[in-house]
């Protein structure tokens, strides 16, 4: 966990970052848990497009947020508008893994994207279960 202090950086800085970033991003033979660690190093490289009026909550953003048994987060952050809070979580991949198929006469979606999207939905699935059940246990038996 980083906080939004942490994150910011000078444009020197931040454009070194970015070139490591992409030259670690372009190496063959990067894993995911490679990129994860760069990201909690380099916080301010994390995506925020959601936040609302009141910005990062607490300045912070979590890594490996557990959200129940099995399920857990690359990362997460909250932001918050005058009445409405948001929780937004954080899936990466390994950048070689392929988004569509290379099938030529219609879009389609690889195995790989729909894994990942599979993650996400299970991610929703979870907190919607969470909202309908306040007052039970915090994890689904």
């Amino acid at each position: 966990m980083r906080s939004h202090n942490d994150r910011q950086a000078s444009r020197g800085d931040l454009e070194i970052t970015c070139s490591r970033f992409e030259e670690l991003l372009s190496s063959t033979d990067i894993s995911e848990n490679e990129i994860q660690d760069f990201l909690e190093t380099h916080s301010e490289l994390i995506p925020t497009p959601w936040l609302l009026n009141h910005a990062l909550h607490l300045e912070v953003v979590i890594s490996k947020f557990p959200l129940g048994t099995g399920l857990v987060t690359d990362f997460a952050y909250l932001t918050k508008s005058s009445v409405a809070w948001d929780l937004c979580l954080v899936e990466i991949e390994d950048p070689k893994k392929k988004i569509f198929t290379t099938d030529q006469k219609r879009v389609v979606f690889n195995s790989d994207f729909t894994r990942a999207k599979g993650q996400v939905d299970s991610w929703k699935c979870f907190l919607r279960i969470q909202a309908l059940s306040p007052y039970e246990s915090n994890y689904i038996h």
